[in-house]
């Protein structure tokens, strides 16, 4: 088991995003001889393996831009209220 602790010594709350993967759920493919299965479906589960890496890396690249957008934002505003 693993365990996280933050620290946040700022009065003003901090949001933090994060992704782990600590492998892939084990398949048929990975539990039977492949003489055994189809090659469609195998196909199928790297095909499902590479859309969830695809999927993980735009959540990635999204919570990426909003906290680059939000961060370049404070230094505008505080200049137009000047």
């Amino acid at each position: 088991m693993y365990k996280f602790c933050f620290h946040n010594p700022y009065s003003t709350p901090e949001t933090i995003a994060f992704y782990i993967h600590v492998g892939h759920i084990p398949t048929d493919h990975d539990l039977a001889k492949d003489e055994h299965l189809n090659p469609i479906n195998v196909k199928i589960a790297e095909l499902r393996e590479a859309l969830e890496s695809v999927t993980a890396e735009q959540k990635y690249l999204k919570a990426r831009d909003t906290r680059h957008r939000h961060s370049k934002l404070l230094p505008f505003s505080a200049f137009e209220l000047s």
